[in-house]
């Protein structure tokens, strides 16, 4: 599915070290969400 989050997307500080990611994390992102009875996974990732 395409299209703008039901709510602002929170974002971590990353930076690239050579290899490495390194993510900043000051305090767990979390988000609540209800789940949907009528969720079909096969439309959302495209399957025939």
């Amino acid at each position: 599915m395409k299209g703008a989050a039901e709510r602002p997307v929170a974002m971590y500080e990353a930076t690239v070290n050579g290899d490495d990611v390194m993510v900043k994390v000051e305090q767990e992102i979390t988000y609540d969400y209800d789940e949907e009875d009528d969720f079909d996974e096969d439309d959302f990732f495209g399957a025939d």
